[in-house]
């Protein structure tokens, strides 16, 4: 999974990215986090090959490195709002 996000402002904290796959049921199948730096595109790459066949919902999740708080946001193309977590894509693995 190869995902690329731009941040249109930074925190000068230090903050971190979590993306989590959860599978049909719910339940996490998968997780990657790293550190947000102070660049506005960042890329991610996932190996998604130890999953086994589903259908996978993939969120996003930005917290404090710090903290471990998690940080609410918009979605600049469409105004969106959201505290936790946000959904970002859907997959299905044959």
């Amino acid at each position: 999974l190869d995902l690329q996000f731009m941040w249109s402002s930074l925190p000068d904290e230090t903050h971190s990215v979590s993306v989590q796959l959860f599978d049909a049921a719910g339940a996490k199948s998968l997780g990657q986090d790293s550190v947000i730096g102070h660049v506005t595109l960042d890329r991610h790459q996932i190996d998604l090959s130890a999953l086994p066949p589903g259908h996978y919902s993939v969120k996003l999740i930005v917290y404090g490195f710090h903290t471990g708080q998690t940080i609410a946001g918009t979605v600049n193309r469409d105004g969106q709002r959201f505290d936790r977590e946000l959904a970002i894509a859907t997959i299905d693995r044959d």
